[in-house]
């Protein structure tokens, strides 16, 4: 599922961010809920091997979007793309992050265990 404010960012650089179900076949879904201080996403479910993505325009320095997943009994809420770190985490104008067993991992990279 895809995301997407808006046709064009005149202005600014659009940014895409992906969370990817890199869970269990057999496990129940991943429970995804992303905003930002001005746009509900809403609520999806992923099941294996399923991505949801979105898109926006960054206004330098000021965008945040944070999201809220859930597996199972665990969880973790996030910043899932905060403008003020994104050269120094994410590769182009693209945040991949990807819920394994063991947490919650952007790039490749593990940043967080489930609680």
């Amino acid at each position: 599922m895809r995301v997407k404010w808006g046709e064009t960012c005149w202005f600014f650089t659009e940014r895409e961010v992906h969370i990817y179900s890199d869970l269990p076949a057999d496990s129940p879904p991943l429970l995804v809920h992303c905003a930002s201080g001005d746009d509900d996403l809403g609520h999806h479910t992923l099941t294996f091997h399923q991505d949801y993505s979105f898109s926006f325009c960054n206004i330098p320095f000021t965008t945040l979007f944070f999201c809220n997943l859930r597996w199972g009994a665990k969880g973790k809420s996030f910043d899932a793309y905060n403008a003020r770190w994104h050269g120094d985490r994410c590769h182009g104008d693209t945040c991949k992050w990807a819920a394994h067993p063991d947490g919650l991992y952007l790039m490749a990279v593990k940043q967080f265990d489930w609680e």
